[in-house]
């Protein structure tokens, strides 16, 4: 078979780019993270535990070891945590396909066992509370 090339427009630009920049970005790239703590914005839990970045995959129950990820919420939350208090307390389960969760090790699937949002959000299951 022949090659076809495309046809020309019918309908062109009437304001075709002239020629591209070589100007510099306007925006000046994000600093390097700091050492510094961020002020906590929250006020100390009352129920015991210790506020800080809680690790996702390890269901909440600790804080994650990064010190960079611990130090905001934005920070946090780009590490795939919540700034929490740690340990969380289970009060339901993720279920898919209405199965009981309840017996279910909330360990097997850390991410999606102990919070509701997380369960309903990108674990895409129904959350069973106790």
């Amino acid at each position: 078979h022949p090659i076809r090339l495309r046809h020309p427009s019918k309908d062109p630009t009437s304001q075709p780019t002239s020629k591209p920049t070589t100007a510099p970005p306007s925006n000046a790239p994000t600093p390097p993270p700091t050492n510094a703590a961020t002020p906590n914005p929250t006020s100390p839990p009352t129920s015991g535990g210790t506020y800080c970045c809680g690790d996702r995959n390890k269901g909440y129950q600790e804080c994650n070891s990064s010190g960079w990820c611990n130090q905001s919420a934005n920070n946090c939350n780009m590490c795939g945590g919540l700034m929490t208090t740690v340990p969380i307390q289970q009060t339901g389960c993720c279920s898919w396909g209405g199965w009981d969760c309840s017996n279910q090790d909330p360990m097997s699937n850390p991410g999606c066992h102990f919070l509701q949002s997380d369960c309903e959000g990108g674990c895409g299951g129904t959350w069973q509370a106790f």
